[in-house]
């Protein structure tokens, strides 16, 4: 097993190049990202943020470059590497990706099962059925994937990405099809997440999410990163591109609402 390197950075991309179709996706993406970070990926619809999210975990292969978990090569981890690391890392899916053969219950547990051989099926079914509750799941963990709505199958999937309890969670479109009252229970367990240092790169272009949570800021356009600053530079810095700038300016804006809300609520 190849050793870890501490003094790398949890997740490092360099010079990562992806294609789909003859169409280049991403063009040469390198990224940084340390333990305790919480990133927020932004930028135009099809500009490739969900295949830089699914490379960096190891997810899609890259056609040139490479993804580093700890200074470790994911492509190139062996079967107990792979193991280690996807226990390690939790994917919540833009659109669920959960297996459809299986009940909401089985897509928690299966991870629990092969990564927490430890547990008992009674540990397994109270830790699955005690966080779908947390996110506000409220049919029974015994249905199948087909019969939910797209927001319940949204909850399915961030439940699984975090029944490990990893150390790095990737969240694609994390409040996608939540309502409002969806929306606040993500919002507390990703609170509970930041308490714990639990590292984040979610792609997501909800204003709400990013000025609660993201420490940095990146954004892609065009397959390529056109901005990769902490918060508060991204939010100062002069000279964008065209996308980072409409993303700033959409974040400023999100910013200067609350702010009157919360002179609103002290009259």
């Amino acid at each position: 097993m190849s050793p870890e390197t501490p003094s790398a950075p949890l997740l490092e991309l360099r010079g990562i190049s992806a294609s789909s179709g003859g169409s280049e996706i991403l063009e040469d993406v390198s990224l940084k990202v340390e333990r305790g970070d919480r990133v927020a990926v932004m930028g135009p619809s099809g500009s490739g943020k969900s295949t830089l999210l699914k490379v960096a975990a190891g997810l899609e292969p890259a056609g040139s470059g490479h993804a580093y978990f700890n200074g470790r090569d994911i492509a190139a981890l062996g079967q107990r590497e792979e193991l280690d690391f996807r226990s390690r890392a939790g994917f919540g899916f833009q659109d669920g990706a959960l297996w459809e053969n299986q009940t909401v219950l089985n897509n928690l547990a299966l991870p629990l099962r092969i990564h927490r051989p430890h547990l008992t099926e009674s540990e397994i079914a109270s830790r699955a059925v005690t966080l779908l509750k947390t996110l506000g799941f409220t049919d029974s963990p015994g249905v199948r994937p087909a019969t939910l709505s797209m927001g319940e199958r949204k909850i399915v999937s961030i439940a699984r990405a975090l029944v490990l309890e990893p150390e790095l969670v990737f969240l694609d479109d994390p409040t996608g099809h939540l309502d409002e009252d969806a929306r606040d229970r993500l919002y507390a367990v990703v609170d509970k997440l930041v308490r714990k240092g639990v590292t984040i790169v979610a792609v997501t272009n909800n204003s709400g999410f990013v000025r609660r949570f993201a420490l940095r800021l990146v954004v892609v356009a065009d397959g390529r990163v056109t901005c990769d600053a902490p918060m508060n530079v991204a939010l100062a810095a002069e000279g964008l591109g065209t996308a980072a700038r409409s993303v700033v300016a959409r974040l400023k804006r999100y910013a200067e609402r609350d702010r009157l809300d919360e002179i609103e609520e002290k009259r």
